[in-house]
């Protein structure tokens, strides 16, 4: 099963990143006032730029739901997140933000997107063996949430 992310949930990310980039290409041709034809030239380029790398990132990025685990498909790389690999998931973090927040055997912390009905979120609770929020905190102590 093919689950898409909402597209203003990825495009987001990529005007924070263009914008945050923007400043700096600004300032390559000189900090000036008013702005001169080269400043709207490289910030016209920067934003054409950033469009087309949110465009593509909505069209490439979703998740598949397959029996093993959740693939998530971003660009033109597939990262597979197994059920049993995954031993913990923050629901009150997850619930609040959308986006869902998860500890595998390997002690990473991933974030993924829910999609539009939240069915990733239903379907790793469902077939992933969770430790109790007390067990983790003994186990990976270490780790802060």
């Amino acid at each position: 099963m093919k689950l898409k992310i909402p597209a203003w949930r990825t495009i987001r990310l990529y005007l924070l990143f263009g914008l945050v980039l923007s400043v700096f290409f600004y300032m390559i041709p000189g900090l000036t006032f008013p702005p001169t034809p080269a400043h709207y030239i490289i910030l016209a380029a920067w934003a054409l730029t950033t469009f087309i790398y949110a465009l593509i990132g909505v069209k490439t990025n979703y998740y598949v739901i397959e029996k093993q685990g959740i693939v998530h498909h971003r660009f033109n790389k597939d990262y597979l997140y197994a059920y049993k690999d995954i031993v913990f998931i923050d629901e009150a973090y997850s619930s609040k933000h959308k986006t869902m927040r998860f500890v595998t055997k390997s002690e990473h912390v991933y974030y993924l997107l829910f999609d539009r009905e939240g069915k990733i979120f239903d379907l790793a609770l469902k077939h992933c063996e969770l430790l109790s929020l007390e067990d983790f905190s003994k186990r990976y102590s270490h780790i802060k949430l």
